[in-house]
């Protein structure tokens, strides 16, 4: 009797009970399956804003050390963006989630007509200030990002989040900045000889310089990226000599001029 009591004692839960457990579970986890879904999209979200910064910093990089700025096709950007963030093109090109980031750049970049940028490489500068020099980068976490905006207005939508943009900025999609605007310069030279001086960025070709004529200076005036080295030559152009070499940090005038005896640049 000491024994069947025993087993009685040790009998496991009846079928009832197991029933209800595993209902129990069964609503504890679809109550905490949304929070934890929720928990990691947040966490890609916040990571992902974070790695389009750091791609958007990559891509600055690369501007002002080669003085260019790339095509929004998918392999010319994420080869720039790659060898300066330290990164495969692959990683890149795509998210965390595995959908495809891509590269906007103003229609309005050069002017105030519309136009595919054509990307910029610098040789003698800019004649005219960059219209509207913004690009961005967009990650969308549910989707590859759509293709670039063509008209200004829809371009400028999505920089602003205004209207009705065709991206819209959430926890899902996000959006780097880049206006370029203050990384072109003026660089003004004029010339009081009646021969031909010159200049030349980086190591590039040398330019000539108008020449004085009708007792007017000769001018020239180019816009161009910041940090750039400018070498100025004594006229005339194409044997003269270099006079000196200096960076364009910011605004810059010089005036090809001379003190009776001899012609030298100086800034005006």
């Amino acid at each position: 009797m000491r024994v069947a009591a025993y087993r009685a004692n040790q009998s496991g839960f009846t079928l009832m009970e197991l029933i209800g457990a595993m209902a129990i579970i069964a609503i504890l986890a679809a109550v905490l399956a949304p929070s934890v879904t929720d928990g990691i999209d947040r966490g890609y979200s916040a990571a992902e804003a974070g790695n389009l910064d750091g791609l958007m910093d990559a891509l600055q990089e690369h501007v002002e050390q080669n003085k260019q700025i790339p095509r929004e096709a998918v392999a010319e950007w994420t080869a720039a963006v790659a060898a300066h963030a330290d990164l495969a093109r692959a990683d890149v090109e795509f998210n965390a989630r595995g959908y495809r980031r891509r590269l906007y750049v103003d229609p309005q970049f050069f002017s105030g007509s519309e136009a595919v940028f054509p990307g910029y490489t610098q040789t003698g500068g800019l004649s005219g200030r960059p219209y509207s020099p913004r690009l961005m980068l967009v990650s969308d976490l549910t989707r590859n990002a759509p293709a670039p905006p063509r008209t200004a207005a829809e371009f400028a939508a999505i920089w602003d989040q205004t209207g009705s943009p065709s991206v819209v900025e959430g926890e899902k999609v996000k959006v780097a900045r880049l206006n370029l605007s203050g990384s072109f310069h003026r660089l003004l030279l004029t010339n009081s000889h009646t021969l031909q001086p010159a200049y030349a960025l980086e190591n590039g070709t040398a330019v000539p310089v108008p020449a004085a004529a009708g007792g007017m200076d000769g001018s020239l005036t180019r816009y161009v990226l910041g940090a750039t080295t400018l070498q100025v030559f004594y006229s005339p152009y194409p044997s003269g000599g270099v006079h000196t070499r200096t960076l364009v940090r910011d605004d810059m005038a010089l005036h090809y001029a001379t003190d009776g005896s001899s012609w030298f640049w100086e800034r005006s």
